[in-house]
């Protein structure tokens, strides 16, 4: 039974201080700020998805079986707008977590701090540019693709973390912007020549 003893309570002034330690707390503007980025870079692997539209088969199998015996299919609208969703809609839902337990100045959940505000950006980035370039018979441009996002993602992050330590707003907010048009354009790039 020892191991159902509640954990003692910490004061509240003790508990204000671990929760801004590893609370993942930042500024409201910092925060606003990092779910807009965060949230362009979930929706980044739809731009590839519409530029391989036309190679993209109509129905793809899923690898699975329905009740009938017959192989479950995943239509190529779902591919390219669903599966991107799914990353931005927890992006989002993890991002409104962290503003509600920084708001009442307590410790977030332990998967919360987790996946941070990075965590389904490059989850979703890698899983859907490596899903989306399969299907449509392009598997030559998965690690390009995936370079030059995660890269940009990379001075993204770089950026995020200069925010959240209070350094001058103009210079972050550029540094993440740059970091931003240079996973679109290397992506971009990439993306006629395979």
């Amino acid at each position: 039974m020892e191991r159902f003893r509640k954990k003692p309570k910490l004061d509240r002034k003790t508990e204000r201080a671990v929760a801004a330690q590893l609370g993942k707390h930042v500024p409201p503007q910092a925060g606003i700020i990092l779910l807009a980025f965060t949230t362009a870079a979930c929706a980044a692997p739809i731009l590839l998805g519409l530029r391989l539209w036309n190679e993209i088969p109509l129905a793809l199998e899923t690898g699975l079986v329905n009740f009938s015996g017959e192989p479950d299919l995943l239509p190529r609208w779902a591919l390219v707008f669903l599966v991107p969703g799914l990353f931005l809609a927890l992006n989002a839902i993890n991002h409104l977590q962290l503003r509600k337990f920084q708001r009442q100045e307590k410790v977030p959940p332990r998967h919360t701090l987790f996946m941070g505000r990075w965590g389904f950006p490059i989850i979703g980035l890698a899983v859907c540019s490596w899903l989306i370039p399969s299907a449509a018979g392009r598997e030559n441009m998965i690690i390009p693709a995936d370079a030059a996002w995660l890269l940009g993602l990379g001075v993204m992050f770089y950026g995020g973390k200069l925010l959240v330590e209070n350094r001058p707003m103009k210079n972050t907010a550029l540094l993440i912007l740059s970091a931003g048009l240079l996973a679109v354009c290397g992506a971009s790039v990439f993306l006629p020549l395979m």
